[in-house]
């Protein structure tokens, strides 16, 4: 198995998008399964030659029959969900930051709208033909120069200020307070989230949190609620079951952080 993780070369990308994971298998017998955690990134996953089978708490990649590409986007789930591979596979995933898949597509709310979280996307129309001759370069420095041309192509100037500064100040201001500061209702901030995230301001907070609980191996776990702004270390220990299912001390003990979202190979 090939796995690579890349941050943006592009620096006017780089505000949009945490990074690039490269995921490659030419072996027929390869079997390879790992949980994914909640988290805040709009996440698109692009599959060459395969089938994708979503379950209420797993997906399933196989070796497709055809050579087609399978596109999905995934952007809120508040329990882990265990990724499964089997046999050959060729993967292309991009981690886009908050708001950030919102400034490439015109209305990311028609998605939102739909159940589920892993949602077939193909919003421009050329995008098929251009990640097929992406996902089929064989240089990896190539595939990036070629995705991030795309990328920038796709790219449009919006203004997106309100939701921005609330996403910006929400991990330490409530709504309340948020709703004071900007003479918004609290309605109009909820409405806003799901507008833009999909999500609540509460899942939000609250994967936030989680996220920046895991974001060192070397906080001891009694110093990573005060620093991941959680109230007490009751409040840590109860949110991190909540998400991971887990106790803190379980959880940490076996994640992989091969990519921004923490992993737990099975």
């Amino acid at each position: 198995m090939k796995l690579i993780f890349i941050k943006p070369e592009n620096s006017i990308l780089a505000a949009y998008i945490e990074g690039y994971y490269f995921l490659s298998n030419q072996d027929d017998a390869f079997k390879f399964s790992y949980y994914t955690f909640p988290n805040n990134f709009q996440i698109l996953s692009v599959l060459l030659n395969a089938e994708i089978n979503v379950l209420a708490d797993s997906v399933n990649v196989t070796p497709g029959h055809s050579k087609s590409l399978q596109s999905n986007f995934t952007y809120n789930y508040t329990k882990p969900i265990k990724i499964q591979y089997s046999g050959r596979v060729n993967e292309l995933t991009i981690y886009f930051k908050p708001l950030g898949l919102n400034r490439f597509v015109d209305d990311l709310s028609v998605y939102y709208n739909e159940k589920g979280s892993f949602l077939p996307f193909q919003s421009f129309g050329d995008f098929e033909a251009v990640f097929t001759e992406i996902m089929n370069t064989d240089s990896t420095n190539s595939a990036i120069q070629n995705l991030e041309a795309y990328l920038i192509q796709k790219l449009k100037p919006k203004q997106l200020n309100i939701i921005e500064e609330l996403v910006r100040e929400i991990e330490h201001t409530d709504v309340s307070g948020l709703s004071q500061k900007y003479n918004i209702s609290r309605q109009y901030i909820n409405r806003l989230f799901h507008e833009h995230l999909g999500k609540s301001p509460t899942d939000f907070v609250r994967i936030q949190r989680f996220r920046k609980s895991i974001s060192s191996s070397e906080v001891k776990l009694g110093r990573r609620g005060v620093d991941s702004l959680f109230y007490d270390q009751s409040h840590f220990i109860r949110e991190i079951k909540r998400i991971s299912g887990q106790s803190p001390k379980s959880f940490f003990k076996n994640i992989d952080l091969l990519s921004p979202g923490p992993w737990q190979i099975i």
